[in-house]
């Protein structure tokens, strides 16, 4: 929805908005919608699943995926961790990636067992929630469909779950 949403600032119109908003929901909805044999070019992170890909060569699509960006590390970004988590509990963080959650949490070092109870994860959907799983994260409120709007509610409910107050 975040996507289709910014493409026509860019004088593109949208087609198609995948169900779901993760890859497996995006190759559900092509398969479909488009013809077997077609080409399909796929522009996407360095790092991302190669799930959607998979699936539409799987099912007969040539498909031409394309790195339009790699994510890096900020310069400084360690130290600035360290000063800011140094004395305090981690609390409220929000993940909008599973790559976001796996560097966060090495952030930490060897002590990410111990700290990783402190953190109360807002994620963008449910490929990013297995990721703070596998990295033992428990406490996650998760987004209904990706998106700001999605993940400020998301916040909301579960601040209204652990308080009571309502925002």
């Amino acid at each position: 929805p975040a996507t289709a949403r910014t493409l026509p600032r860019r004088g593109v119109a949208p087609e198609l908005v995948a169900e779901r908003s993760v890859a497996e929901g995006l190759a559900a909805d092509l398969l479909q919608r488009i013809g077997r044999g077609r080409r399909v070019l796929v522009p996407q992170a360095a790092d991302a699943r190669p799930t959607l890909v998979e699936e539409l060569r799987a099912a007969g699509f040539e498909v031409e995926a394309v790195i339009a960006y790699r994510k890096v590390e900020p310069a400084g970004l360690r130290p600035a961790a360290e000063r800011l988590f140094a004395r305090r509990e981690i609390g409220w963080v929000t993940f909008t990636s599973p790559r976001i959650v796996r560097r966060f949490a090495a952030l930490f070092g060897e002590e990410w067992q111990q700290r990783r109870h402190e953190v109360r994860a807002l994620s963008i959907g449910p490929t990013t929630s297995a990721e703070l799983a596998r990295q033992g994260v428990e406490r996650v409120a998760e987004a209904t469909t990706p998106g700001a709007r999605e993940m400020v509610a998301a916040a909301a409910m579960a601040h209204e779950e652990v308080s009571g107050e309502v925002l």
